[in-house]
This record gives C-alpha cells, sequence and structure tokens, in this order.
C-alpha cells in the first residue's frame, strides 16, 4: 500500500475515535444533567445539553492533556420561566455545576439527597375512577 492510502486510513480511524470520544462525553453530561435536575427536583428542558466550550487542559491528578469541556442545559421549577446552569468536565472527570453563578462540586453533589420517586410523578391512577364509572353505567343499565 502506498503512504497516502495508510495516511488516510490513519486519520479516519483518528475521526471516528474522536467521534466517539465526543458521544460518550455528551452522553455523560445528559446523564449528570438528568441526575442533576433530579436532586434540584426541577424539569430538564427541551434536551437542552449542548456543548458550549472545549481547550486542551491537564489533569490535576496525573497531569496528563485532556479535553476540557462545558456543556450548557436548561431548567425550569414551574414549567414556564427557563434557567441555565453549566457542567464542566476534566477529561472524563465531572468537576461542578454552575447554575446563578453558585458553583455545586462533586462532593456536594454526592452528598445531596434524591427526591423519593422523582419517576412517574405526573401520572394520574385512573383505575379507581373508571370502576366507579362502570358501576354508574351498570347501575344506570339496571334501572332502564
Amino acid at each position: 500500500m502506498s503512504i497516502g492510502v495508510v495516511s488516510a486510513v490513519i486519520i479516519i480511524v483518528i475521526a471516528i475515535l474522536i467521534w466517539r470520544n465526543s458521544m460518550k462525553a455528551r452522553e455523560h453530561a445528559v446523564y449528570m444533567a438528568v441526575k442533576t435536575a433530579k436532586q434540584w427536583d426541577v424539569q430538564l428542558l427541551d434536551d437542552t445539553v449542548c456543548l458550549t466550550k472545549m481547550r486542551l487542559s491537564r489533569q490535576s491528578n496525573i497531569g496528563s492533556m485532556c479535553l476540557f469541556r462545558e456543556y450548557a442545559f436548561e431548567y425550569s421549577y414551574d414549567g414556564v420561566d427557563r434557567y441555565k446552569a453549566f457542567l464542566q468536565f476534566n477529561g472524563n472527570q465531572f468537576l461542578q455545576v454552575i447554575a446563578n453563578d453558585q458553583k455545586i462540586t462533586v462532593e456536594e453533589m454526592k452528598a445531596a439527597k434524591m427526591p423519593e420517586d422523582t419517576e412517574g410523578g405526573n401520572i394520574i391512577d385512573l383505575s379507581e375512577y373508571r370502576m366507579q364509572q362502570a358501576k354508574k353505567s351498570k347501575h344506570e343499565d339496571d334501572k332502564e
């Protein structure tokens, strides 16, 4: 094979690895945004997690080069007003959340209690209502 073909294959492989790493980092950011929204008992809006900053940085524990990434997401307390927060990562390590000029570190995130059963909080159980309606209609059918 010629040098041109080999270098093209290497460039394609590097591009695929960079793309894959970026997708994994975004998935991690979405996970942390969902976790943060649950801890704060707020609504995460419209899949708003997006990359806002990216630069080369050094990892604090070993000093090697990595990518510093900052993701923004929007949340709401009542579904009307929108607020913006930022998630910061150094390499694969989550650093902090910044919201309203307040920094929440990893330790504070771990210490915070998650609200009980945030899944399905908007679901209304209609089984009792349906049973009552069935009894009413059966009772009305018996009268006729």
